[in-house]
């Protein structure tokens, strides 16, 4: 699934590289992100249980054109994925942050890129659709 910017300048995608539905269901997807310069790629686990509430969430988005959908990741602060209304005509903002934990002599340290950008009103549609295929 790939959230565009109007005019296509910024990005997000999600793309699910291995799927657990045994133990614990859940998705490991690869998220990249680019915006104004800044980019972030990173792997992210997160529960089947919320992929499928947030293609629920971006549906009723689509069709009431105010609710909000939200994606988090299994471990905090990977990712957190918003897509929320901008204005009271039906236009929609992705709001997210990347970022990724690592172990070095000093202990835990995070990095992270987080940001946002207006979507792309004409992909909406196809961008439920992909969360949809996202969650089947």
């Amino acid at each position: 699934m790939k959230l565009l910017s109007e005019g296509e300048v910024f990005y997000l995608t999600l793309a699910i590289i291995e799927a657990e539905l045994t133990h614990l269901p859940s998705f490991r997807f690869q998220v990249e992100v680019s915006d104004r310069g800044f980019t972030a790629s990173s792997s992210v686990w997160a529960a089947a249980d919320d992929v499928h509430i947030f293609a629920s969430q971006l549906r009723q988005c689509q069709r009431m054109g105010r609710s909000q959908a939200l994606l988090s990741s299994m471990s905090p602060g990977e990712l957190e994925l918003r897509v929320e209304p901008s204005d009271a005509l039906g236009h929609f903002q992705v709001v997210y942050r990347v970022g990724r934990h690592r172990l070095n002599n000093a202990g835990r340290q995070a990095a992270a890129v987080t940001g946002g950008f207006d979507l792309d009103p004409y992909l909406l549609e196809q961008m439920v659709e992909g969360a949809e295929l996202l969650a089947l």
